[in-house]
């Protein structure tokens, strides 16, 4: 599974790579080893070592944000909430949304049909990917326009799951 960080403005891609032993990382497609050595507490002076070579580093947190001075310069790291982005960036103006696929899985279970109306928080689709299942509710009254997939299929990151039109509280199917 990958991870993806946004560090000083710009968005970085991190995969771990199980190995005996421990794990080595890919970061944007190059493949690294790397360790960190945090002092307790996660904040304070820290060792950075990537491909045998050590650093030292000073780690300090604000929010969801973590500081890491390195070479004389303060780097922003943040984890990016994939689902969290790919609702947001699936979000199309007109009262139209498409849930769509932060990575590529498997529908687990599709629980609406297209015309169907469905309240606030009503259960979608969950989804499977890296062996997480990840539920899909209604982020608000709408109406179930299209249903991408059938349960058991597989699908791929950006894949449009559910696409929703909002309607009022309580309206009934048409």
């Amino acid at each position: 599974m990958a991870y993806e960080f946004l560090v000083a403005g710009g968005r970085c891609e991190v995969v771990p790579l199980y190995r005996r032993g421990g794990f080595d990382l890919a970061i944007d497609g190059r493949a690294v080893r790397a360790a960190l050595r945090l002092p307790e507490g996660g904040a304070g002076e820290a060792l950075l070592e990537i491909d045998g070579r050590a650093s030292r580093v000073w780690i300090a947190r604000h929010g969801d944000r973590v500081w890491v001075q390195l070479g004389g310069r303060a780097h922003a790291v943040e984890l990016v909430d994939s689902l969290r982005r790919a609702a947001r960036e699936a979000a199309a103006s007109g009262g139209h949304e498409v849930l769509a696929a932060p990575m590529p899985g498997v529908v687990v279970e599709v629980a609406v049909a297209a015309g169907e109306c469905v309240a606030e928080g009503d259960l979608l689709v969950t989804i499977e990917s890296m062996k997480l299942q990840t539920a899909f509710r209604a982020p608000y009254a709408a109406r179930v326009l299209e249903v991408g997939f059938a349960s058991g299929a597989s699908f791929e990151k950006g894949a449009v799951l559910v696409r929703l039109e909002r309607t009022e509280p309580g309206e009934t199917s048409r």
